[in-house]
């Protein structure tokens, strides 16, 4: 992961603010002088001030701080400087050339003042991350670039008890691995190799996966699904009252229990309340799940499900036989439907659609920063050859989220067209880009 492109970024409006302060610090050891301005604010664009300072650890090193409007600082970064003089006006230009290297600690601190983030860098590549309970306890410590773990990883209790630990090696565990509860006691311990357990028992860490090894699946199957779908829904006064026509797709997270059970609903797409009470309803009485397994132990997962109501009810879009459903189109002739006999699919199908989104989704330095989650509804056309075009944010969270997941729709490559009577069709599609700070690996 690279910041410099986002430092540079911020530093570029400073360029015409006024001084804050002219003290020119000593050079002391260092190899350079810090001259002129060492403090800016009433910037443009930006509520708060930027600092330099020496750093006194390292001869070649200094830090850059940025202050909210509350001048409560909010990051402080260190940086690698090689050449004899250091003005804070010029940063921008020493980013451009090479001369300031972000190389150290990048620290993120939250809106009361305490460490949130600490990112450790070398020649800008992220190198390992430590996150912080809001009362400055350690919540997890990973290695590797942010993509791909390599090296000690850890995660601890809000008590400060350490809960699980090990190393990875190319994203595999490599070594030994221990699973602990509040109190110290081991629950697990196993000793892996190239990701494969060679000895004793496994060891999972207990958090929600999103990508489980093996998913949630209603015990079954889809068409039992499907059959408890249309038996509790389609005598609700609700769905009765709906006319022929009526078509809505429906978008829902389920969070599913190691045991099975749901544990929350959330309906992603954006439903009337009367609708949203029909949903609720049905999943309310819903029977248990085989739940997602990680090395064959269950474990809590989020279970993304898309469904059709219909005034039938609610069913599964691979058991509904549909007429296609015109949503718009440029010309009579060239139509976009939003369902279809065959719909369109991205290359490898969902596993391999949520694989892209994990590998390509790059969180903004400055939502980090701010600690802005949550998910990016992005809505786009799938044409008749495959390609993606109209892309729109329909439900978004902050903009330089709503920018990145664009972003990543934009570099998708081309889908398996959708299809209605044997020809290739446009077809309109929702997907939802999660944001979440949490560490959930």
């Amino acid at each position: 992961m690279k910041i410099s492109v986002v430092i540079f970024v911020i530093i570029f409006f400073f360029i015409s603010a006024p001084q804050l302060s002219y003290s020119q610090q000593e050079k002391g050891t260092h190899n350079f002088k810090i001259i002129g301005k060492d403090k800016l604010s009433n910037v443009k664009g930006f509520n708060g001030e930027i600092a330099v300072e020496y750093d006194q650890n390292s001869h070649d090193h200094l830090f850059i701080s940025i202050f909210k409007n509350n001048h409560k600082i909010g990051t402080k970064t260190e940086f690698r400087y090689s050449d004899e003089t250091f003005e804070l006006l010029k940063a921008s230009d020493y980013l451009v050339e090479k001369k300031l290297i972000v190389d150290g600690i990048h620290t993120i601190y939250n809106e009361k003042g305490s460490v949130e983030n600490e990112l450790l860098f070398k020649d800008e590549l992220l190198q390992q991350e430590t996150r912080f309970y809001a009362d400055g306890k350690k919540q997890s410590l990973s290695s590797g670039d942010g993509k791909i773990l390599n090296g000690e990883f850890k995660a601890w209790y809000p008590n400060g008890q350490l809960s699980y630990s090990g190393a990875y090696k190319n994203n595999l565990k490599d070594g030994e691995f221990q699973l602990l509860d509040k109190s110290g006691i081991i629950i697990s311990k196993g000793v892996y190799q190239d990701g494969k357990l060679i000895s004793g028992e496994a060891v999972i860490q207990d958090i929600v996966y999103v990508n489980p090894e093996k998913p949630a699946q209603y015990i079954g199957g889809d068409k039992a699904l499907d059959n408890y779908l249309k038996m509790e829904s389609s005598d609700i006064k609700g769905v009765k009252k709906k006319s022929s026509d009526f078509v809505r797709i429906v978008n829902l997270g389920l969070n599913i229990d190691k045991d099975g059970s749901i544990k929350k609903l959330e309906i992603l797409s954006e439903e009337s309340p009367s609708d949203q009470e029909i949903i609720k309803s049905v999943f309310k009485k819903l029977p248990g799940f085989s739940p997602a397994l990680v090395e064959n132990v269950p474990v809590n997962s989020q279970l993304y499900l898309s469904l059709v109501l219909t005034n039938k009810g609610l069913q599964t879009k691979s058991q509904l036989a549909v007429n296609p459903i015109i949503q718009s189109g440029d010309s009579f002739n060239n139509p976009v439907y939003s369902l279809v006999e065959v719909m369109p699919e991205f290359p490898g199908g969902e596993k391999a659609l949520l694989g892209y989104l994990i590998r390509t989704v790059k969180y903004p330095v400055e939502a980090m920063e701010n600690g802005f989650q949550g998910k990016v509804f992005v809505s786009y056309i799938v044409e008749n050859d495959g390609s993606i075009s109209h892309i729109n944010v329909q439900r978004g969270v902050q903009p330089s989220l709503d920018a990145e997941a664009i972003r990543v729709v934009k570099g998708m490559p081309r889908w398996i067209p959708g299809r209605q009577n044997g020809k290739t069709v446009r077809v309109s599609y929702t997907v939802p880009i999660n944001f979440v700070l949490e560490y959930s690996r």
